[in-house]
């Protein structure tokens, strides 16, 4: 059993050997018993506490668990797991405040929620709006000091799964009020990985790290009216799109990380050009010709860099 000292706390176990750990317990356990085959070596790790605690109901009493912080700037992790179905917050011990998180009532963190925002700091714990564990297991608490917000993790090291969409194009509910070009592709995906679900877009979990393939496939009616996938908007950022092996098909590759992702999530959205109004340099008549090629004739104008490009609804 490792024993801190002083405002220190208890990180991890590095152990040299061969063994195995009984009950169900990690090397982030300060306590662990060990089945031995040989000889080991077992070093204690201690890291100096951070001022964010974990504060969570036992009982109708608050308690507390330390948080240390992680080699990324801001980031701070639980020093063991909070259980399923816990709730809990964030205790700043510097200014003896609360985080009260977004939501009606305490939030849900699952798989499908997996990052609420810290919307401002609450005087009592009582008052805080709190969230709950709801994954199957026990998670590390992540807090995001930076960006205010909490996450849960399978470790006590900061490797978050990053939630990536995958879109057609841009959606709106309301056609009056934006545009729709979704339907310019029949199919968006992230190549060889398995959408968690497909509503309302492609959705992958993925690592820091990982190099994702994004490949989009045009529909026949909008290929037929020129367009085609110039690039793709990560969070904000382009990357030029390329024609692939695959008939009517455009991709790029991407390295995601947790440096592009705003709380933890990636999304990529199509941008199409029109390959009939870049030839003809003529927007006017380029507009007309659509018009006879639409089955609706109405037009939508989008602004693309410094060219006019149209939209058929």
């Amino acid at each position: 059993m490792a024993n801190p000292t002083g405002s220190n706390i208890f990180k991890s176990w590095s152990i040299n050997g061969t063994y195995d750990i009984q009950n169900s317990k990690t090397t982030s356990d300060a306590e662990i018993t060990l089945v031995v085959n040989s000889n080991i070596t077992a070093t204690a790790s201690f890291t100096q506490a951070a001022p964010y605690q974990v504060a969570y109901d036992v009982k109708n009493s608050v308690n507390k668990i330390s948080m240390y912080a992680t080699d990324r700037q801001g980031i701070y992790v639980s020093a063991k797991a909070i259980d399923i179905d816990t709730t809990f917050t964030i205790f700043d011990s510097s200014t003896k405040k609360y985080a009260y998180s977004e939501g009606k009532g305490a939030y849900w963190i699952t798989s499908e929620n997996p990052t609420p925002s810290i919307l401002n700091w609450a005087n009592n714990y009582a008052d805080a709006n709190k969230v709950i564990n709801k994954y199957k297991v026990g998670k590390y608490v992540i807090f995001d000091s930076v960006n205010q917000f909490i996450t849960l993790s399978d470790t006590a090291e900061y490797n978050p799964k990053l939630t990536l969409y995958v879109k057609p194009g841009t959606v709106s509910s309301d056609e009056s009020k934006g545009t729709d070009n979704s339907k310019y592709a029949s199919s968006s995906v992230a190549k060889g990985l398995t959408a968690t679900t497909d509503s309302p877009c492609n959705t992958y979990s993925v690592s820091d790290g990982d190099n994702i393939t994004i490949t989009t496939k045009m529909s026949e009616k909008y290929k037929k009216l020129g367009y085609y996938v110039a690039a793709y908007c990560v969070n904000g950022v382009n990357y030029n799109a390329s024609l692939s092996a695959e008939a009517d098909t455009y991709q790029a590759n991407i390295s995601v990380s947790t440096d592009m992702a705003v709380k933890n999530s990636i999304e990529v959205t199509p941008i199409y050009y029109n390959k009939t109004i870049e030839a003809n340099g003529d927007y006017i008549n380029s507009m007309l010709m659509l018009m006879k090629l639409s089955n609706h004739g109405v037009i939508r104008f989008l602004l693309t860099h410094t060219a006019i490009q149209l939209k058929m609804v």
